[in-house]
């Protein structure tokens, strides 16, 4: 992790004017470093509180560790990311993406079915109950990459990439835009209003609690036929409360909170509610928190992370896609399609191809220039994904920054240098006035915060590229395929080894030691005959070498 003590160029026109000191500073446009003026009336904001109790606007504030303007330090708190530690295995998803899909195509009448597509859900319900089971060293590889201080994958050679309205839109048929979600928290008090909205079967779930389990919920209306319009619209309810807690913003408890209700309320209006922004600011915090090591499961619709890979990274996409360019929602294009890739379903495998990730193997306009092939849902998400914007989610919100992937967003041919990141990335910050409240949600134009340097590759090697592979990115720069009769054990990059002996000198009998790398290892000679050796036999072949090393430390000791 780099921390200049002085301004370098592209550090000066990547910040522009100096940063406050102070912890939280309330600013009209997310990073603006003038605080707001005491005279300044201020009209407080209405019904911000979230359901998690820590507002809908508890998000994060980004403080550079150095507090150096000149140097936002985006790989924050290094040590403690998945990619320095290496611990996380596998990633699993919560929820339950069959029950709603089973639901619909087997179990509902025709009446609802129409009310149902009317909401705008059915490109999404397509795209459920097809039992794919997700790759989970691919969602860990992700990860390893994935950065809450810019909410966007940090790639050696690429840069900077992420998930945008306009991807998610795509991929799943939901579009990001449209009204604010609105919640009441206190609906499971009124049990007349629950039994009004959805009707008499749900009132015994409720049983003096917020929540009700999914499972139950589909049960109570299963293959319920309406005896009118009125009773009609109480199933639709139950059944798209139903898809919320169980396929896009669910958590992993099987329950669902009954605090979305005030969207609901109208059917035909629930479809103009913002649930795709809702949908990614929860994939955005799940992946954070993995990132972090502070979680191993994932929420929201997390298969949506392996069918982004499929279509952006083109050494990740499985090998024969089951459905054309012009499939909708692009989901369909893999869920059918065999879990085959033409590289093998490692993580070191999956770390070694991020690592060696370039610009010609990504594929920046996977949906195509022509609107007319494209459904409304991605038509419509396009103005946010333009913009350095606030997506509002149930459990807190969280900053889509366009600017920082300028190829993606404006279909530039390269990409740009972005200004620092918002304050609010990294701590609770909570918004009081009601038009910052509707600034932050209509977001902001990216080009305001685009710098004035244009050499991107000075600040990707100075901000983005890892510098904790530094080892293999030198070998790398030589050769990808290491070639010769005598091979450097330092240029396969092994990870580091912890290795607890017995020590008698130790207070509790053992003491644990850290087996060097390879960088400090002798030139090895090969076996006769061969001349090259892949990335991941050579890591195999490392660790037989330092197999030898473990054995002199224990007998040192």
């Amino acid at each position: 992790m780099r921390t200049n003590n002085k301004c370098t160029e592209v550090g000066a026109s990547h910040e522009g004017s100096r940063r406050p000191k102070t912890t939280v500073a309330k600013g009209t446009k997310g990073n603006s470093s003038a605080a707001s003026s005491s005279s300044k009336k201020q009209t407080p904001a209405k019904r911000i509180s979230g359901p998690m109790g820590n507002g809908v606007f508890g998000v994060r504030v980004f403080i550079p560790r150095d507090r150096n303007p000149c140097s936002p330090v985006l790989h924050f708190d290094l040590e403690e990311h998945i990619s320095f530690k290496l611990t996380l295995k596998k990633i699993r998803g919560f929820g339950n993406n069959d029950i709603c899909a089973t639901w619909y195509n087997k179990a509902m009448h025709d009446t609802v079915k129409a009310k149902v597509k009317e909401s705008g859900f059915l490109p999404f319900l397509s795209i459920l109950g097809h039992g794919k089971k997700g790759d989970r060293p691919l969602l860990v590889a992700l990860a390893e990459r994935w950065w809450d201080t810019t909410h966007t994958f940090h790639f050696d050679e690429v840069g900077e990439m992420t998930m945008t309205p306009t991807d998610f839109a795509a991929i799943i048929g939901l579009r990001v835009g449209g009204k604010r979600l609105t919640y009441d928290l206190d609906i499971y008090r009124n049990k007349n209003k629950v039994v009004k909205l959805f009707g008499k079967p749900i009132a015994d779930l409720l049983a003096g609690e917020m929540r009700v389990p999914y499972e139950s919920l589909c049960t109570l209306y299963w293959r319920k036929n309406p005896k009118d319009d009125k009773e009609a619209d109480q199933i639709v309810r139950a059944f798209i409360l139903c898809l919320i807690g169980s396929s896009f913003l669910n958590d992993k408890s099987q329950y669902v909170s009954m605090h979305y209700a005030p969207c609901l309320e109208i059917v035909s209006d629930i479809g103009k509610y913002d649930w795709g922004g809702a949908a990614l600011a929860c994939l955005y915090r799940s992946l954070d928190s993995c990132s972090r090591g502070r979680s191993s499961s994932m929420g929201g619709y997390w298969r949506v992370w392996e069918v982004w890979a499929c279509e952006y990274l083109k050494p990740f996409a499985l090998s024969r896609p089951s459905g054309t360019l012009n499939t909708w929602p692009r989901t369909l294009r893999w869920v059918g399609a065999k879990s085959k890739r033409d590289l093998q379903h490692h993580l070191e495998h999956f770390r070694v191809m991020m690592r060696l990730l370039t610009n010609d193997q990504v594929n920046w306009n996977p949906w195509g220039t022509n609107e007319f092939d494209m459904p409304e849902a991605v038509i419509n998400s396009v103005q946010a994904t333009r913009k350095r914007i606030l997506l509002e989610g149930p459990a807190g919100s969280t900053w889509f920054l366009g600017e920082r992937v300028a190829m993606q967003s404006l279909g530039t041919t390269e990409l740009q240098v972005p200004k620092i990141p918002p304050r609010t990335m990294l701590s609770d910050y909570k918004l009081t006035d009601e038009a910052e409240v509707r600034e932050t949600l209509n977001g902001y134009p990216k080009s305001e915060w685009l710098a004035n340097s244009s050499n991107y590759g000075q600040y990707r090697d100075e901000y983005i590229r890892y510098c904790h592979y530094e080892d293999l990115r030198e070998a790398e720069g030589e050769d990808r395929n290491l070639v010769g009769a005598n091979i450097r054990v330092g240029n396969i990059s092994p990870q580091p080894w912890s290795v607890r002996i017995p020590c008698w000198a130790a207070e509790n009998g053992s003491k644990l030691v850290r087996i060097p790398r390879g960088q400090d290892s002798l030139d090895l000679p090969l076996p006769a005959g061969v001349t090259h050796v892949s990335s991941f036999h050579g890591v195999i072949y490392s660790y037989i070498v330092n197999f030898h090393v473990v054995i002199g430390v224990i007998a040192c000791a």
